[in-house]
């Protein structure tokens, strides 16, 4: 393994910075370990070359990359978002209908009751009368 490692991105060890494609120092005394070598490629990608040579950084490619794959996942979220909210919409309709009948049914029974209440009241009242009030 090399005493040094080129990075697509700024590596700060100590004091020091070593800007994308600086020759990094490995292990010993002051020194990256491989661990953090190893993770660092993992989350930036291995040295190309092409950040010094094309004046954008190797930040920069792996920002937008990064960026890219944030906006992708923004946009599923958000059509994710706006179909959950589409369903809700609808189930709050339907609900609201449902409703509309329920109430309506209710209005309906509760005069309902109030036409047989009567015809009870009448009948017992009726019953009273040929027994000759006597209960």
């Amino acid at each position: 393994m090399s005493k040094t490692h080129r990075f697509n991105t700024t590596i700060t060890l100590g004091s020091r910075s070593y800007p994308p494609g600086s020759e990094v120092p490995l292990g010993g005394k002051g020194g990256l370990s491989p661990e953090e070598a190893v993770k660092f490629e993992r989350e930036f990608g291995p040295w190309t070359g092409k950040g010094k040579e094309s004046g954008t950084g190797g930040d920069q490619a792996g920002f937008a990359d990064a960026r890219a794959a944030f906006d992708k996942e923004l946009q599923a979220v958000t059509a994710a978002f706006e179909n959950e909210v589409t369903s809700l919409k609808d189930r709050v309709a339907e609900l609201e209908e449902q409703l509309k009948l329920t109430a309506s049914e209710r209005d309906t029974l509760a005069g309902d009751n109030q036409i047989l209440s009567e015809r009870i009241e009448e009948l017992e009242a009726a019953s009273e009368k040929s027994n000759g009030g006597a209960a």
